[in-house]
């Protein structure tokens, strides 16, 4: 009876290791690619527009590799018409405005991220939107920066909020009027209590000063009624003069 040559044992041995090492490898590697899938399928369905680019040389000078659907939703533009139409190019038609959103990018690179700015994007339909945006620098194993770009469109909210300050306003106009109205109404009401106590003040003197005359006076005074003489009130010196 043959038996195998040790050579051949040992072929098979190394055989059956690098085939439990292979699999070991495409078990990592399937549990890499699900956890990168999983990683893009969030970042692709974010509710907030998720984009990274990096500069290149040639136009349009900035080349995007990330671009979820809320970025295409924001903007119009699919990663495809962006990397070949121009980042800066197409949102910001207005040159000052270009030039200035370069600069900022530019200072951004070095280390300024924007954290929630407003910024002013025109769509690719040319509608004009008001969006927040927020970047952070990321660098590669090869030593390349990329720009990471989080953005929400923010025009409507803005446009509640402007809303609700002039609706504020206006409040705040109608209060101010109305407490002026009330202070002008105080003040003809303390005018007008003022001139009754004066008046009220000034009859009750003349009455006090009539009943002084009246009752000190020496002659015979009465208080009697026109219409039948009835007498009603006689004085110190009708009571002397008459015995009544």
């Amino acid at each position: 009876m043959m038996t195998r040559e040790p050579k051949y044992e040992k072929l098979e041995k190394r055989i059956r290791e690098l085939e439990e090492t292979l699999e070991k490898y495409q078990q990592e590697d399937r549990k890499l690619r699900e956890d990168q899938s999983f990683r893009s399928a969030i970042i692709m369905h974010a509710a907030e527009g998720i984009c990274v680019c990096h500069e290149i040389n040639e136009y349009p000078y900035v080349r995007f590799t990330v671009w979820n659907d809320q970025m295409k939703k924001l903007s119009g533009y699919t990663m495809e018409e962006i990397n070949r139409l121009g980042w800066y190019q197409t949102v910001y038609p207005d040159p000052a405005v270009q030039e200035r959103a370069i600069k900022r990018m530019g200072q951004m690179r070095v280390g300024s991220d924007l954290i929630r700015e407003e910024w002013e994007i025109t769509r690719k339909d040319r509608e004009k939107r008001t969006f927040n945006i927020s970047t952070s620098i990321l660098e590669t194993d090869d030593g390349k920066k990329h720009a990471l770009g989080m953005m929400s469109d923010v025009t409507d909210s803005k446009q509640v909020e402007s809303i609700l300050k002039k609706s504020q306003a206006d409040l705040e106009r109608q209060v101010s009027q109305g407490t002026a109205e009330l202070i002008k109404a105080n003040e003809a009401l303390k005018d007008e209590i003022s001139k009754h106590q004066l008046a009220e003040n000034a009859l009750k003197q003349s009455e006090e000063k009539f009943a002084k005359a009246f009752h000190s006076s020496p002659n015979a005074i009465t208080i009697s009624r026109i219409d039948d003489g009835l007498i009603f009130e006689v004085n110190e010196g009708f009571t002397r003069f008459f015995g009544y």
